[in-house]
């Protein structure tokens, strides 16, 4: 780990142009903690560094580029991440609450114990990644794709699935009700279909089986 930051203003000052963080190379940088609630961080790069515990609420980090670093516990609640690229990054116990994470992509990343209520995930992509707990309550997924995840105690309450893939993902344990899924696309049966919910009800239901 490199340069250590904790001082928004010493951070702006170091990393900065022209009181601007729009764009700013972090990486190896470790901002554990750090506040950059509401700041322009568009077009940010952090690599090997760490945002663990940050408070990135409000924050704009769209087209954010981050690999292989810690986003663990960060408040992102309300921050706008859209085109956001993500790979290898750890997000355990992130709140990411009305996230607009539309147009992103997740690959080999770490989502334990995540809040996504409410997000927007219109054509994400998450691939090959761990899905532990996370709540989707909410969330506005269509056309997104979930391929390869490892999907266990998830939460989908409310929930637009139309035009999801779904296909080789692995979901277990979740609880689907009130979602939209029209469209769907999955390999055998709907994973909604025998999931572990009460008083389930799935709203549009013509959903498509694709075999590729």
């Amino acid at each position: 780990m490199g340069d250590r930051y904790s001082d928004r203003d010493v951070l702006m000052a170091e990393r900065g142009h022209q009181g601007s963080l729009k764009g700013v190379d972090l990486t190896f940088c470790d901002l554990s903690g750090i506040d950059l609630s509401g700041l322009d961080l568009s077009g940010m790069s952090i690599s090997g560094g760490s945002l663990r515990g940050a408070n990135l609420e409000g924050a704009d980090l769209s087209d954010l580029f981050a690999m292989n670093a810690d986003f663990s516990q960060a408040r992102c609640k309300g921050a706008k991440m859209s085109r956001a690229f993500l790979q290898r990054v750890k997000l355990h116990g992130a709140d990411l609450t009305g996230v607009d994470l539309h147009g992103s992509s997740l690959l080999i990343c770490e989502l334990d114990n995540v809040s996504l209520q409410r997000a927007d995930l219109t054509g994400a992509q998450i691939l090959e990644s761990q899905l532990h707990n996370v709540d989707f309550s909410g969330a506005l997924l269509p056309r997104a794709v979930l391929r390869d995840t490892e999907v266990d105690g998830a939460r989908f309450i409310g929930c637009d699935l139309r035009g999801t893939d779904l296909r080789k993902a692995n979901i277990t344990h979740a609880e689907f009700r009130e979602v939209l899924t029209e469209g769907a696309i999955y390999y055998g049966k709907a994973p909604w279909d025998g999931a572990d919910s009460q008083e389930k009800v799935v709203s549009e239901p013509n959903d498509l089986f694709d075999g590729e």
